[in-house]
């Protein structure tokens, strides 16, 4: 009866860590791409174009879930307007003081 409990008790443990595991760790859903698509691509006539993030700087932030775009009027190259976004919706370790950058 012992040794039913036991293996009872091991099967349950193996099945629930291996929920947590897959479940937690392997379905990371980015829902920052999904939002950005609100955000409008003009803005007080400002056009804006995407600036793609190096690999060094996601490490950092530990997340490809990233909106960076540069806004300027038409024709005009001084004082442009930068727009970063950093979605979070589950990983709250990603916003920090500014000091650590």
């Amino acid at each position: 009866m012992n040794n039913k409990r036991l293996i009872t008790t091991i099967i349950f443990l193996l099945i629930s860590t291996a929920v947590i595991w897959f479940g937690f760790y392997y379905n990371v859903t980015f829902y920052g791409k999904h939002f950005a698509q609100n955000i409008p691509k003009t803005i007080d006539g400002m056009n804006s174009r995407e600036i793609i993030m190096d690999q060094h700087t996601l490490d950092i932030l530990e997340t490809e879930d990233v909106l960076f775009r540069e806004y300027r009027r038409h024709g005009e190259f001084e004082n442009p307007l930068y727009l970063c976004i950093i979605f979070s919706e589950n990983n709250r370790k990603v916003a920090h003081p500014p000091e650590l950058c």
